[in-house]
């Protein structure tokens, strides 16, 4: 859980890390995934640290852009707080997460939801 600024920046790098990244900021376009879990990871920020008036207005502000952005990359939300730091989320379509703990790190393999037809 984010309780602080210096929490907030080392999970930001813990992801960058995660997504084999070497830049420091997503790119504009091509980027969406990293963007999603950046905003993921402020709203978290926003919602744990920040108690005044306008930083609980920001953090439902936060909340619901994350919300429209993970359903414009293929209708998934990921709430606040799920994960620890190192969150890789491998492709875009609907999730299904799964928490396993690995020492101090969280590892968290996210894969497609199958819709086959049932077999007769």
């Amino acid at each position: 859980m984010i309780q602080s600024k210096a929490d907030y920046k080392r999970y930001l790098e813990q992801d960058r890390i995660a997504l084999y990244r070497k830049t420091k900021r997503p790119r504009i376009a091509g980027d969406e995934i990293w963007q999603y879990e950046r905003l993921l990871r402020k709203t978290e920020y926003f919602m744990n640290c920040h108690k005044t008036p306008i930083g609980k207005a920001y953090s439902v502000y936060l909340h619901f852009r994350l919300r429209k952005v993970g359903r414009k990359l293929g209708g998934f939300h990921i709430p606040p707080g799920a994960f620890e730091e190192g969150l890789s989320i491998a492709h875009w379509d609907r999730l299904l997460f799964i928490r396993l703990q690995k020492s101090e790190r969280t590892a968290a393999f996210i894969s497609a939801l199958q819709s086959a037809p049932p077999t007769e």
